[in-house]
């Protein structure tokens, strides 16, 4: 009984373990590989504020602040564009 129950809390540790290891992993793959990464993991919550510049055809500026932002509160590699 006390073999299983080691074996149950092995198994549960190691499921428990192994995301936040491929995480790591992945994020750095990535910086290794590509010169200018940015992925959503590393960026705050955000949401479009009303605001969809790339099909409104117009000349209006918009605000750089509402742009997403990294999770140390810096700026991301985001911008406006328009068609």
């Amino acid at each position: 009984m006390q073999k299983q129950i080691l074996k149950i809390f092995f198994l549960l540790s190691i499921f428990f373990m192994l995301p936040n290891f491929a995480k790591a992993d992945w994020q750095q793959t990535l910086e290794s590989n590509f010169d200018i990464v940015e992925t959503f993991d590393n960026l705050q919550d955000w949401s479009a504020n009303g605001l969809f510049p790339s099909g409104t055809g117009s000349a209006t500026v918009y605000d750089h602040s509402l742009l997403p932002k990294k999770l140390d509160g810096s700026d991301g590699q985001w911008d406006y564009w328009n068609n």
